[in-house]
């Protein structure tokens, strides 16, 4: 009987726990631009008035898009044969660096020259690729994040590194464009202080 009061008592524990849990979620984000970029991601820090902060997860998207335009200028067929990998490091207080990655591929042959280059036949290639890369990693010095005045914010570094690589076999007139956006979600999950503390309703 006493172990059965002692289950039931854990479940209604775990039960008040999970419906006493909070979550707040800020977010900072950068536009589309060329490649390579620096940013600060800049978001608020834990307003402690609000309860006890628990736990700490930091989101990451990277979205790349890369604009590629080639146009064969001779007589035979070209191979074209192109991979771009890209990397947004993200410098955390902790001084660990987090990373989200995204890459393209574009495998293509071109026929001979048609006589006018417009980027639309078979001897021209004219697209836009896109990935995205989407990771969240927990930080565990969650005191990083608690503000100390009112306002205060974090800010983190963020810096993309990109490889292009294209090869191709013949004469061309090629136009690569690479760019890439991102956005950054700091989630904060606390116990809210009770109202008969003081804390915030």
């Amino acid at each position: 009987m006493i172990d059965k009061i002692m289950a039931l008592t854990s479940v209604f524990l775990i039960m008040l726990i999970c419906a006493s849990a909070e979550d707040e979620v800020f977010c900072d984000s950068l536009p589309m631009q060329i490649t390579e970029w620096t940013y600060n991601f800049t978001v608020p820090k834990f307003d402690p008035s609000v309860g006890t902060l628990t736990g700490v997860d930091i989101g990451i998207i990277l979205n790349l898009t890369q604009r590629f335009k080639v146009a064969n200028n001779g007589g035979s067929n070209v191979q074209i044969d192109s991979s771009t990998n890209s990397s947004l490091l993200l410098a955390v207080p902790d001084n660990s660096l987090l990373k989200a990655n995204a890459s393209l591929a574009l495998k293509k042959e071109l026929e001979p020259f048609e006589g006018t280059t417009e980027f639309s036949g078979s001897s021209e290639v004219n697209q836009n690729d896109s990935s995205s890369g989407v990771v969240t990693y927990p930080y565990f010095n969650t005191s990083d994040f608690v503000a100390v005045a009112l306002g205060e914010t974090v800010q983190l570094k963020g810096m993309t590194n990109t490889k292009p690589r294209v090869s191709i076999s013949g004469g061309t007139s090629t136009e690569v464009q690479t760019l890439a956006d991102a956005r950054v979600c700091v989630s904060y999950h606390y116990d809210p202080k009770s109202s008969t503390s003081g804390g915030r309703q």
